[in-house]
């Protein structure tokens, strides 16, 4: 939660229109009212940082206030920050930096959450991001997601990468069905397998997904990238996916029989639909 009030210097960045000045300011430090989440979020990335705190996920909730045509506007946003490793080092996998697509992923959680099933995503350019997408439904503008520019980051003092993401509270608030599901917790333990294949370095994440859950839409509760590899040992034109998978059953304890059944039949759907070669 941070202060409305912000640096007159941050006019320099000419962002989010006309800013509101404080007529009675106490400081410049506390000068004119934000016309974007990002630099008080930086703000506060800088201060953990500083501190050996590097692994951040923060959200806020909070307005930002501009003029036009002598009128004053305030909107109410909701702010996603991410830098760092996006988990720490376990038995299972090494640590790894949290990226543009950990932080897209909370973002479609949080469109979900909020019954938005018509988003589209365009890229632009913005002067507050290296590369930037703009989120929409119909002809509202939900937000925008992208990688902070490496001389706005510089000018707070931060070296690591900083992703931030900037959606508009009435129009999740406004869409939201407060319906929902509840299930039982499963009381039978998941199982973690992990495959490594090599295809063409045209094919995305998300066509591996979409293959994935209608092949088996059952068992397989989660997937996850833990490493994407080109260069030696990997032909031209070729890169490798290191992949995880969290089997489930909710009706029974998973036995080595149908948890290697399961992995065949993903290994086929991989190997004749997208010529696949399996790492051994």
């Amino acid at each position: 939660m941070t202060n409305s009030l912000t640096h007159s210097e941050y006019r320099k960045y000419n962002v989010g229109g006309e800013p509101v000045e404080i007529l009675n300011k106490l400081s410049e430090e506390q000068a004119f009212l934000r016309t974007t989440m990002l630099f008080t979020g930086l703000e506060v990335s800088s201060f953990n940082i500083n501190r050996k705190q590097k692994d951040l996920k923060l959200f806020e909730f909070g307005k930002i206030y501009w003029k036009e045509a002598g009128k004053y506007f305030e909107k109410e946003r909701l702010a996603l920050y991410m830098t760092g490793q996006y988990e720490a080092d376990n038995w299972q996998r090494a640590a790894r930096p949290a990226s543009y697509h950990d932080l897209s992923r909370f973002v479609a959680n949080v469109l979900a959450k909020s019954a938005i099933t018509n988003a589209k995503t365009e890229s632009i350019t913005d002067p507050l991001f290296e590369y930037a997408v703009k989120i929409t439904s119909g002809k509202s503008e939900i937000g925008k997601l992208g990688k902070v520019k490496s001389a706005i980051q510089k000018d707070f003092g931060i070296k690591q990468e900083i992703f931030y993401a900037d959606l508009d509270v009435s129009l999740l608030f406004n869409a939201a069905n407060p319906k929902f599901d509840v299930q039982d917790v499963p009381k039978f333990p998941e199982v973690r397998r992990d495959l490594s294949l090599v295809l063409d370095w045209h094919v995305a994440y998300k066509e591996i997904e979409e293959l994935v859950r209608t092949t088996e839409r059952k068992l397989v509760k989660d997937i996850i990238v833990f490493d994407v590899y080109e260069g030696d040992k990997i032909p031209p034109g070729k890169k490798a996916y290191a992949l995880g998978f969290t089997l489930q059953d909710e009706t029974g304890t998973l036995t080595d029989d149908v948890i290697d059944k399961t992995m065949s039949k993903l290994i086929g759907a991989f190997e004749t639909k997208m010529q696949a070669l399996i790492r051994k």
